[in-house]
């Protein structure tokens, strides 16, 4: 899979022999597999591909609903974050670095934010992590935190209550909804 003399992950990948690569297949080396090493010089491959987005070409993550360069390129900065903190001999100065750049080219990126929560936590940067945690809580909501983010940080907070009234008519009976409890009262 790798060329015989690289001298970096960005170049290792041999598309000439194996084909350019795609995202579908870096997320099966990631996600089924859990090939980190592999999906690494693959990954690379892939980035280089996400300049199509913007030319007619196929965008490598419109499979996930990624259309634009940035979505696209943050996508992959993100699996690269993640396979960095993953491979064998894990690094995570450079996968602080990839979150921190997938994060850059798209703040919404949720699964960024969430393994950035999880590389800061294995780091013991608690500080960085909170922040993470409160970013992810405003941006994505509860349902994508992983377990044991949950765990050492607790749950995203339940949003305020809900106020509403009879609008149509503009009186009529305060309603307040409270969502964890379901629970309401008419004032």
């Amino acid at each position: 899979m790798l060329v015989s003399n690289y001298s970096s992950m960005e170049n290792a990948y041999d598309n000439e022999q194996f084909g350019h690569a795609t995202y579908e297949c870096a997320a099966i080396l990631i996600e089924e597999f859990m090939q980190y090493d592999k999906a690494e010089p693959y990954l690379w491959c892939v980035l280089d591909h996400c300049a199509d987005c913007y030319a007619g070409e196929m965008c490598p993550t419109t499979i996930v609903g990624l259309d634009t360069t940035a979505h696209c390129q943050s996508a992959v900065w993100n699996y690269l974050g993640f396979v960095s903190r993953k491979k064998e001999v894990p690094d995570y100065v450079h996968a602080a670095t990839y979150y921190r750049t997938a994060l850059d080219l798209w703040p919404e990126n949720c699964g960024a934010m969430a393994y950035s929560m999880e590389l800061f936590l294995t780091t013991g940067n608690a500080t960085a992590a909170r922040a993470m945690h409160t970013a992810f809580c405003d941006a994505c909501g509860p349902d994508d935190l992983e377990a044991a983010v949950v765990a050492e940080l607790g749950s995203c907070p339940t949003p305020p209550p809900v106020a509403s009234s009879d609008a149509a008519r503009g009186s009529g009976p305060l309603m307040v909804a409270t969502a964890a409890s379901g629970l309401f009262l008419i004032v």
